[in-house]
């Protein structure tokens, strides 16, 4: 659903149409701005963030599939797996896995030693 505008409570600044990153709303400082393009929203909330009168909101489409579920479609095939290994391995990457050491840090075991060259003891 795309973003809805209550016009009692818009006051025409127009900062939901100048913060949209898609251009969704139309706007001409006369009125209200207007959801022109409503299927091209992305659903980022800036618009309703944005908003100081807080006439802007947005509901989210639900259910938002982004990895198809094993229970609806059953276990993924091999590209399939491999894809969600490989997000799973970006997500990881961007997240810092807490499995691992931070980097930064040095532990003292054999990692830190093959990094400098020398052997673990």
């Amino acid at each position: 659903m795309p973003p809805v505008i209550d016009k009692k409570l818009c006051n025409t600044c127009g900062i939901c149409y100048n913060i949209c990153p898609q251009d969704v709303f139309s706007f001409d400082r006369k009125q209200a701005p207007i959801i022109a393009y409503p299927q091209e929203c992305w659903y980022c909330g800036a618009c309703v963030v944005d908003c100081p009168k807080g006439a802007v909101s947005l509901t989210l489409p639900l259910p938002l599939h982004i990895v198809p579920s094993p229970a609806l479609y059953g276990p993924p095939g091999p590209q399939e797996r491999q894809a969600l290994e490989l997000a799973a391995d970006f997500s990881r990457s961007i997240e810092g896995d807490p499995a691992e050491p931070d980097s930064g840090q040095e532990t003292g075991g054999s990692d830190a030693a093959d990094r400098q060259g020398g052997k673990a003891r």
